[in-house]
């Protein structure tokens, strides 16, 4: 388990109020998790969750371990925050998902092959989440997020997919994740 996930694991079972701030203050600085905006006081109607899908595009994996990609631009011009994600997968289709944020994304294509990091994000990797064997959508706490977008070199959002064996070629795949943002404007 890496720092990331233990502090958000510990938010999650800690309700002492100094003792949630002060991890929220790590998160802050280590691993790109910033409080959402209704913890600074704006309302809900202020700051208003929309969905956003990044799903594969009717990909056929012909191989064994083949790694495929699809990016998302983000809005560069809010303060944008994931709050909920949302798998959209069966685990004999893909063997496992990563979300990663990039500052420029591996390829401008639709779909590319991407089974070394270096073909994920041409500058800026970051992990943002990962599931596997049909693992339950992730909810994150009350007013925290993980920042996107505007000042945070997350400009692009990618999805790979790890397919550990290869389909007939009638099959194709649509695996994804749908995430809920909650914007700052």
């Amino acid at each position: 388990m890496n720092l990331r996930d233990f502090l958000l694991m510990a938010v999650v079972h800690v309700r002492g109020t100094a003792v949630v701030v002060f991890m929220l203050v790590i998160l802050h600085e280590c691993c790109n998790v910033r409080a959402s905006p209704s913890s600074r006081g704006y309302s809900e109607a202020a700051s208003p969750t929309s969905q956003m899908d990044i799903f594969m595009p009717g990909v056929v994996p012909l191989k064994h371990d083949q790694y495929f990609c699809t990016g998302k631009q983000v809005t560069l011009d809010t303060n944008l925050y994931i709050t909920m994600l949302k798998a959209h997968a069966k685990m004999e289709d893909a063997h496992h998902m990563l979300l990663f944020g990039c500052e420029v994304p591996g390829s401008r294509q639709a779909v590319w092959g991407c089974e070394f990091l270096g073909k994920v994000c041409k500058t800026g990797l970051k992990i943002i989440y990962a599931w596997a064997r049909n693992a339950p959508p992730t909810t994150l706490p009350h007013d925290v997020g993980f920042r996107i977008g505007a000042g945070t070199g997350i400009n692009h959002l990618v999805l790979q997919v790890h397919y550990a064996h290869p389909f007939p070629a009638s099959k194709t795949d649509y695996s994804g994740i749908n995430l809920s943002i909650t914007s700052l404007t």
